[in-house]
């Protein structure tokens, strides 16, 4: 087994912790030497890495942790997590902070990060804040294990790490139902299926690269409604549609809920790619 031996504990429940598992699994077979997972995930535990209790997870180097926070009580109650100062955790667990996991967790190296069920297909932007005290070999393995999910990776703090998930999800979710209902209406042609896909995913992405587009984008966009009709009535429908004012009122009343722990950290940092140490 290779010197830098990356273990690997996840435990929790949801959609997120089984995107992370299987993620974490397809990484394996080809870092087999350096990789080793074991996860105790409702529903995943009979795969090749499952075990048997959460304490058995827990002994890893680097503990993640993805479930509601009533499990992640329940299990600290039965005395299932039991770390040591040398060990890291990475917590997907939504409204409980550094500072709370501290409470239960005997651990400094609290890395709290929020992502999607993108994860699994290595296409995720995850967002992360730590605490000051964590080591820096326990946020390097926190941005390793990040990676796995997505290039891009966000450092920012504790009271934004919320909003940066509602964002996220909430895009993701909206691109992925434009994309299904697109597909219907242009297979309605006469189209293909696979020319429609890749229509679909060729200008779905094209608009994603404009996002970094230096240029006046209101002007591309103005220069686009101008010369396409149809397309305009498509885009004043969806401003009229209200999904915005949706989306702007759920950030501001996560602003309102948002607390800012003084002892997390908004110092730079570098992101660790897929098998660097």
């Amino acid at each position: 087994m290779g010197t830098d031996v990356f273990d690997i504990g996840v435990i929790g429940s949801g959609g997120l912790a089984v995107a992370i598992a299987k993620r974490i699994e397809e990484i394996f077979y080809g870092h087999e030497d350096t990789v080793v997972p074991k996860f105790y995930i409702d529903k995943f535990n009979q795969t090749s890495f499952g075990v048997d209790t959460a304490a058995e997870a827990a002994k890893s180097r680097l503990v993640v942790l993805s479930m509601p926070k009533e499990m992640f009580h329940d299990i600290v109650q039965k005395g299932q997590i039991q770390l040591s100062e040398k060990q890291g955790v990475l917590s997907f667990i939504e409204s409980l902070t550094i500072e709370e996991h501290m409470a239960h967790l005997s651990s400094p190296n609290i890395i709290r990060a929020v992502s999607n069920v993108a994860f699994e297909y290595g296409s995720a932007l995850s967002a992360y804040t730590f605490w000051r005290g964590c080591s820096d070999e326990r946020i390097d393995d926190a941005r390793r294990l990040l990676n796995f999910g997505g290039d891009y990776l966000l450092h920012t703090t504790e009271d934004k790490l919320g909003r940066i998930g509602s964002i996220t999800n909430t895009l993701l979710a909206i691109s992925v139902d434009v994309q299904m209902q697109l597909e219907k209406v242009v297979k309605r042609g006469g189209f293909e299926e696979d020319t429609v896909r890749h229509i679909i995913s060729s200008t779905l992405a094209s608009s994603a690269n404009i996002s970094n587009f230096n240029g006046s984008r209101a002007g591309l966009l103005e220069q686009i409604l101008r010369e396409n009709p149809d397309a305009k009535a498509c885009v004043d429908h969806v401003r009229g549609s209200g999904g915005i004012e949706i989306l702007e009122r759920m950030l501001l009343s996560n602003t309102s809920k948002a607390t800012t722990p003084s002892q997390s950290t908004a110092r730079p940092a570098t992101a660790t790619k897929i098998g660097a140490k």
